[in-house]
């Protein structure tokens, strides 16, 4: 399971490095990378589950986070090939900080019930 997750994790990151236009990748790479981290934490260190899709087709970049078949938190960024660069990394900076916040809220549970 582990090796599929880490698949999926570096398939992510590889797409996401052929996808985008270098100057772009430039200054979002490391908010796609956060992205990335913390739906792997959700994975590997919670009873969540996440997903983070890169659709070429539709032009549409979608994270979703679950806990058993309760969606938690799900954002799609719609043309994504064509957005504004300042306005991407607002999205991207959004997404960023409501993971922080799952994850946030996750280990004070945990820190609280040991």
């Amino acid at each position: 399971m582990r090796e599929f997750i880490h698949y999926l994790f570096y398939r992510n990151i590889r797409l996401l490095k052929s996808y985008q236009k270098p100057k772009r990748m430039d200054t979002n790479l490391s908010l796609f990378n956060q992205i990335n981290s913390l739906s792997y934490w959700l994975l590997i260190e919670s009873n969540f589950k996440s997903s983070i899709v890169l659709d070429a087709e539709k032009d549409t970049y979608y994270v979703n986070i679950t806990k058993g078949n309760q969606p938690l938190y799900a954002y799609c960024i719609n043309h994504f090939s064509k957005k504004n660069k300042n306005f991407l990394k607002f999205e991207l900076i959004g997404i960023v900080n409501s993971l922080l916040h799952i994850k946030q809220t996750i280990t004070e549970k945990k820190r609280y019930s040991a």
